[in-house]
């Protein structure tokens, strides 16, 4: 960027492990009711400060100019030039960015598909059955499956103070239902990846390149 007439300055790293993992919904509704860990992290981030055209094409190149590659469900591109693909080429090496992208959306795929068979396995369901009994206890009769429990939750009231998310992590909990359905993902995405060996075979090859070059760098200072 300084070759370029632009001065840049990564944005501050804060901790963001559990940014996700909070009390939102997650791929098999609520999982807590904590809130994420905010100590690290200020109540606001700083308002990012306007750049102007030129920090924008050193940064991010030609918007004419761009990779892109697809799977069955999306499209995704990227910037061809630029100090953002120089970067990722000096990482990854002369099409390292292309290959990146296309794995990035073939492993994609197998995530969605993986899911897509989930919603149909009977040992997936079977989980939910004992959940459902534990909220019927509870006097929820009408929770279906935690994923259309979470989505009929009220977005602006803590989870704490809602009796339906309470009673559905305490059921989930009682019934090791999250245990369960995240080990039967583990084993379709497996299968999937056993369907097509390749992509998991490419994509950490790509990483170890991509760890050994830039470990070079930050040697050469």
């Amino acid at each position: 960027m300084t070759k370029r007439g632009s001065h840049y300055e990564a944005p501050p790293v804060y901790a963001t492990a559990s940014i996700d993992v909070g009390s939102g919904p997650a791929q098999f509704g609520i999982e807590t009711l904590d809130p994420p860990n905010s100590a690290d992290r200020p109540g606001t981030l700083p308002a990012e400060r306007p750049r102007g055209k030129a920090f924008g094409q050193a940064l991010c190149g030609d918007p004419q100019r761009r990779i892109s590659a697809r799977n069955k469900e999306i499209s995704v591109s990227r910037p061809a030039t630029g100090c953002v693909a120089d970067a990722e080429r000096r990482l990854l090496g002369t099409g390292g960015p292309r290959r990146a992208l296309t794995l990035k959306l073939r492993l994609d795929q197998g995530e969605r598909d993986a899911l897509r068979t989930l919603g149909k396995d009977s040992a997936f369901h079977g989980a939910t059955a004992p959940w459902r009994s534990c909220m019927r206890q509870a006097g929820f009769t009408t929770a279906k499956d935690p994923q259309r429990l979470a989505q009929a939750l009220h977005p602006d009231t803590p989870l704490a103070e809602q009796p339906a998310a309470r009673a559905d992590v305490t059921c989930k909990h009682a019934t090791g239902y999250l245990e369960r359905v995240y080990a039967r993902l583990a084993v379709l995405q497996q299968r999937w990846l056993d369907a097509n060996p390749q992509s998991a075979v490419e994509w950490r090859s790509l990483r170890q390149w991509e760890g050994e070059v830039a470990t070079k760098v930050l040697k050469a200072g």
